[in-house]
């Protein structure tokens, strides 16, 4: 009889340990479900994707193809961490000649156009 006790204590036992477990396992989705809604809404402007961002295309001979869906000024271009020394507006597809910059580089290069709002960093391949 007492072997029957102490077998039931431990059933109890390990049904309320199941039982806390789950609770707090539920707790914590809750909560960490509450935090980090709340977190993206406080940083909404942090990580969102930049309508007015430029996308750099190719390197084709000495010509740098941009894209950008509105207009957006480039303050500067640079590649291989060396200053192109260009600057100007971009409003869809529009090319740099970059043949001042470009010197003797091998490929592949990294082209870095820096904006008003971005740095854009692209390694291209020379074509």
């Amino acid at each position: 009889m007492f072997m029957f006790k102490n077998a039931i204590s431990s059933i109890i036992a390990l049904s309320l340990l199941l039982v806390v477990s789950i609770l707090s396992v539920i707790i914590y989705s809750d909560w960490q479900t509450s935090f980090t809604n709340d977190f993206l809404v406080e940083n909404n402007d942090k990580f969102k994707v930049s309508l007015d961002s430029i996308k750099i295309q190719s390197l084709i001979g000495d010509n740098l193809y941009v894209y950008s869906d509105s207009n957006i000024e480039i303050k500067s271009i640079s590649i291989n961490q060396l200053d192109c020394g260009l600057s100007g507006d971009v409003s869809g597809f529009e090319f740099f000649d970059v043949s001042g910059c470009l010197g003797a580089a091998t490929s592949p290069v990294e082209v870095m156009v820096v904006t008003q709002k971005d740095i854009v960093v692209k390694t291209l391949n020379l074509e």
